[in-house]
């Protein structure tokens, strides 16, 4: 197989120097609200954002815990975690079903021969983990191995499954745990996003007949992609991979999509790949015709759980504590009622009034002054977007208290109502406003982050641990020197039809290059 081979002509326009989407910040809301007393707030370290403080507020919260398992990257997921973790599955199977993806299941672990074909495309040396006992290891004959990827036992089944042209196009996803060794060295202290279980990664794999459709299907699930970024809320840039700092041997073209991350890095969160015949032809999958094999015209993708990791950080920097975007919160509205359990029809009332509405909220009655305070410091920490003390009148004539706290800014507003349904509207109104300060914080962060530089300043960009946006030429010496720089790599190219000096060269190219160290 040759070298790999792109040039500024295989390279997407994806990039357009506009990165900002346009945000209606207008507040739907009339709630005035007010700082609250400082004790009540969660206060992150001081010093820049690090792991450290990403990793203890989701222990805090309960969505995972990092300290109960002695390996690198591993973690238990918490039960508010999972509940995270659903809803995250839920919007991605949604939008791969709304696709034309249909789901499969596969086993995790195979035999040793199926991964044999994949050795003619991929360097499998220890990159594999191994399944045996401790007689079949000494002997150095394991009889299973952890499948890395999805791949080999995806196209070792379709190689059975295809014998005809009717049997494409095959469109399917899987909800894959990848296994992979797990290295030291600059890696370390980022097992948020490096493990050696990778779960949640949500793999879909198409074979086509010939090599239109196959292109076709590509636009599509990248435009499908992208689409799905944008209902998490995470600002990515998309561009395409240089083959010579990369997995090139896997695809012939690979798309994918970064994003900035507070730690001062990018996060890889999805990526297409153009796989031609590259795997097609090792596992035999195609039909014959005519007297002719023809081989089937492949493509494949993935968005993984580094998605939902990404759009928790963006909700924590900049503030006091974690700020779950409605969209992905699975409450989003808290309700604590302070009354007796035989009496929160008030609660009740409101609680249903929002589910009728679409809302997920969760009510959990207090009998004492005591119950509701545990509670209130136990889901504070959570990011749920809204949540309401409500008080029960006490004596007759007396009204019901609100007291609405929202989680972006952790202020206070506090309601006198005759029936607690009085204030659904407002706390509607109220998470339509969170939605719209996540998403303009969001892109507000990342916009900082992507810096334009030139020949001169792109060192000092780098050194910030900044996006560095440069005219570059797509060549393995451009890629190579800037890497050689040691401050981050090309993530990839994008084409911009303007002109503009390459770093390197100094002469006019009409591609840019995005340079960032990455996780």
């Amino acid at each position: 197989m040759s070298g790999p081979q792109v040039s500024a002509a295989d390279v997407e326009t994806l990039w357009t120097g506009d990165w900002e989407p346009s945000l209606s910040l207008q507040p739907q809301g009339r709630l005035e609200w007010q700082e609250p007393a400082r004790s009540t707030r969660q206060v992150l370290a001081r010093g820049p954002f690090n792991v450290g403080d990403f990793t203890r507020v989701l222990r805090e919260a309960q969505i995972l815990d990092n300290r109960a398992i002695d390996a690198t990257g591993a973690a238990v997921v918490l039960p508010y975690g999972v509940a995270l973790m659903e809803r995250f599955r839920h919007l991605v199977r949604a939008a791969y079903e709304d696709a034309g993806l249909a789901e499969h299941e596969y086993p995790h672990t195979v035999p040793l021969s199926v991964a044999e074909p994949t050795r003619e495309v991929v360097d499998l040396h220890d990159r594999l983990l191994l399944v045996g006992t401790d007689t079949d290891l000494a002997q150095g004959k394991p009889r299973l191995v952890l499948t890395p990827t999805g791949e080999m036992v995806i196209y070792s089944h379709w190689s059975r499954a295809v014998s005809g042209r009717g049997d494409l196009p095959i469109r399917m996803y899987q909800r894959a745990r990848y296994f992979r060794p797990v290295r030291g060295g600059r890696h370390g202290g980022r097992g948020v996003f490096h493990t050696t279980e990778h779960d949640d990664v949500f793999e879909f794999h198409c074979a086509h007949a010939d090599r239109a459709a196959q292109q076709q299907d590509l636009r599509r699930l990248r435009d499908m992609v992208a689409g799905l970024i944008g209902r998490f809320h995470v600002p990515v840039v998309w561009s395409t991979r240089p083959p010579w700092t990369n997995r090139a041997e896997v695809a012939d073209l690979a798309v994918a999509a970064d994003a900035p991350l507070p730690l001062g890095a990018t996060g890889q969160i999805a990526c297409l790949y153009d796989q031609g015949t590259r795997f097609s032809r090792p596992y035999r999958i195609g039909f014959r015709e005519q007297g002719a094999f023809h081989l089937s015209q492949q493509l494949a993708g993935y968005t993984s759980r580094r998605m939902l990791m990404a759009h928790l950080m963006l909700g924590l920097h900049g503030r006091q504590q974690l700020f779950i975007h409605p969209d992905l919160a699975p409450v989003q509205v808290l309700i604590l009622v302070r009354a007796q359990a035989s009496s929160p029809q008030g609660g009740s009332a409101l609680a249903r009034g929002l589910a009728g509405s679409g809302v997920l909220v969760r009510e959990v009655v207090c009998e004492s002054a005591g119950a509701l305070t545990k509670a209130r410091r136990e889901w504070q920490p959570r990011g749920v977007p809204v949540m309401v003390q409500l008080f029960e009148p006490r004596t007759a004539g007396e009204q019901w208290k609100a007291v609405i706290r929202r989680a972006d800014t952790g202020e206070e507003c506090t309601v006198h109502c005759g029936d607690p349904l009085e204030v659904s509207a407002e706390l509607r109104a109220l998470l339509a406003d969170l939605g719209s300060a996540f998403t303009a914080g969001a892109w507000e962060f990342a916009r900082s982050r992507l810096v334009p530089a030139t020949a001169s300043d792109l060192p000092e960009v780098l050194a910030q641990r900044l996006v560095a946006v440069c005219g570059l030429s797509v060549s393995e010496e451009a890629v190579r020197e800037v890497a050689a720089l040691r401050r981050g790599e090309v993530l990839g190219f994008c084409r911009t039809g303007r002109s503009q000096p390459c770093v390197v060269t100094g002469k006019p190219v009409e591609t840019v290059a995005f340079v960032s160290p990455r996780m």
